[in-house]
């Protein structure tokens, strides 16, 4: 009896060094928190793995898994029922941004500098401007917006002994110009249309001709701004002439076709 009860001492005490209780006979015996499983080496199978009771974080090969709890009909309704609001109440902030983003006023600057490489004096050219715009919608779903925008333009220097454009006596200072450029703009869904000083203008309309076709007009007399003597006018200081200013006029026509998985152009301008 004394050495049965030794034995029982130790698997005692080495049940307890691997975790496990409940060894006395006629009771379940329990590891970890779960009831002890059969030998896990033996027909093994893939444990669940997941959040469960186990004290170890995860059903391991030696543990029973607890039986997986169904929700009830009632939760189930519940569930489904936040996750249709949620959904609903996402649609109804994206609806309200497209609104605001359609209707609210706003402003906004920014400053731009571009450059063209070419012989100083002629046709290099350095372009410095801040554009600063106001925008509203006065009325409908038609948007204003008022531009004005400083520039400062600078050509360099001619080299000495040339002349400026083939013209005799051209003075070789510094080419610069500056000044401020105005812009009015009024655009809906279909149409485009603005009047400034520099550039000076043009009107776009886009007819909508099937749900997947479209054709896009416009007319407009632009300024070319590939030199500061074709973007705005120049002046001789030796002579006293001035010339410059080059405009283009003209207009075209877009057909788009795009339904959604492929689409094609064509078009024709003057």
């Amino acid at each position: 009896m004394a050495s049965m009860a030794r034995r029982c001492a130790i698997c005692s005490a080495r049940g307890q060094l691997i975790g496990l209780q409940g060894a006395q006979p006629g009771s379940m015996p329990t590891v970890g928190g779960l009831a002890l499983a059969d030998n896990p080496f033996i027909d093994r199978n893939t444990s669940p793995v997941g959040r469960s009771a186990s004290r170890y974080g995860t059903v391991l090969p030696w543990q029973v898994a607890p039986a997986a709890t169904s929700a009830s009909p009632e939760q189930a309704e519940g569930d489904t029922t936040v996750s249709n609001a949620s959904q609903t109440l996402r649609q109804i902030d994206t609806m309200m941004d497209s609104l605001q983003e359609k209707t609210a006023s706003w402003s906004q600057g920014m400053v731009q500098v571009r450059g063209r490489d070419g012989e100083s004096g002629l046709s290099k050219l350095t372009e410095a401007k801040a554009p600063l715009t106001f925008s509203t919608v006065p009325f409908g779903e038609s948007r204003f917006d008022f531009t004005m925008t400083p520039v400062s333009l600078t050509a360099g220097s001619a080299a000495g002994g040339a002349t400026l454009n083939d013209v005799p006596n051209a003075t070789t200072d510094s080419q610069t110009a500056s000044g401020v450029e105005l812009n009015l703009a009024l655009k809906g869904e279909s149409y485009k249309v603005d009047l400034g000083s520099t550039p000076l203008g043009g009107v776009q309309w886009s007819l909508k001709l099937t749900d997947f076709l479209t054709l896009i007009l416009t007319g407009e007399r632009r300024s070319i701004t590939d030199s500061l003597l074709s973007y705005v006018v120049a002046e001789d200081k030796n002579s006293g002439k001035r010339w410059g200013r080059v405009t283009k006029n003209g207009g075209n026509a877009l057909l788009s076709y795009d339904n959604g998985d492929a689409g094609f152009y064509a078009g024709a301008g003057a």
